[in-house]
């Protein structure tokens, strides 16, 4: 009897435990995951919507795999507005900012060239690499067409280099995603790679 209260009753208590306690959290991830799963696709539609405010429809691409694990496209979208075809937008994550990932979406006219830029989530310090999210430094992207360099063409963020080289990361990803569709003749050949229409 003491051998069971000693030896086997302690682990079969705290198995017991550890199984309630990952029940809970199975229950309470299965409730949270849809509503932040949703509230991320809005982020990107807002992203989107902010960088073509007149965007009337935006359908997502077909792309093939990618080989960068520091460059992630989650996403491509071609825009149009009521005139036709304006530009791509392109969700991507970086992991190389100073405080972990920063997702972003970067807008790219149909001539080709940063249209816009907007930060959907970061962990970068405030005051410093979190200043990534101002429009003044965002706006420094615009009307890149090649690469986005740290230093060259675009101004870092004092004291947050890293996060600004980020950034600039992040655009460039976007800009080779979106060239083989220029290449291949731009927004007359899209109807090749549309997926879902999601606004």
């Amino acid at each position: 009897m003491n051998t069971f209260k000693s030896v086997v009753l302690p682990p079969l208590v705290l198995t017991v435990i550890c199984a309630l306690i990952a029940l809970m959290l199975g229950f309470v991830h299965s409730v949270t995951a849809a509503p932040i799963a949703e509230a991320e696709e809005n982020a990107k539609t807002e992203a989107i919507h902010a960088i073509f405010p007149d965007a009337t429809e935006i359908k997502q691409i077909d792309l093939p795999e990618q080989t960068d694990p520091d460059r992630q496209i989650n996403a491509v979208y071609s825009v149009e507005n009521a005139g036709g075809f304006v530009g791509y937008a392109v969700n991507v994550t970086v992991g190389s900012g100073y405080g972990g990932e920063i997702n972003m979406t970067v807008g790219i006219s149909r001539d080709n060239k940063v249209k816009g830029l907007e930060i959907v989530s970061h962990s970068e310090t405030a005051g410093l690499g979190a200043r990534i999210d101002e429009l003044s430094f965002r706006q420094r992207f615009n009307g890149i067409e090649e690469q986005a360099v740290i230093g060259g063409n675009v101004d870092a963020i004092s004291g947050a280099t890293i996060s600004s080289k980020a950034v600039a990361a992040g655009v460039n990803a976007a800009l080779g995603a979106v060239s083989p569709l220029f290449e291949t003749g731009g927004e007359a050949h899209i109807g090749a790679f549309c997926g879902e229409v999601i606004s």
